[in-house]
């Protein structure tokens, strides 16, 4: 396991961040499960990542701009069109109208 991970881990299970068995369900999967999400695997790269966004956030004029344009782009993505793209173009299914009261 990365060391990293097993000290969260290890802080977790102290207490440090509160009553620890709390988080037991979620512990048990990295130590005694199969990690189905692979998280042990993946925490390095995690890290690395954080790191990246730590040193991001540092240039604030940046990560505005960064931040409002991710916002803008996001305008194509609704829920309701991704259903309805899926229920067209995967299940090949008609909309049902709601019922009447």
């Amino acid at each position: 396991m990365n060391p990293d991970l097993q000290f969260v881990i290890t802080s977790i299970e102290s207490g440090q961040f509160g009553d620890a068995s709390i988080f037991q369900p979620l512990l048990n999967t990295l130590t005694i499960g199969k990690d189905y999400y692979l998280i042990s695997v993946d925490f390095a790269s995690y890290l690395e990542s954080q790191d990246l966004v730590d040193e991001a956030f540092k240039d604030k004029v940046s990560w505005a701009k960064k931040s409002i344009l991710c916002t803008a782009r996001m305008g194509k993505f609704s829920s309701d069109r991704a259903i309805k793209e899926y229920a067209e173009q995967i299940w090949n299914t008609e909309p049902c109208p709601p019922p009447r009261d």
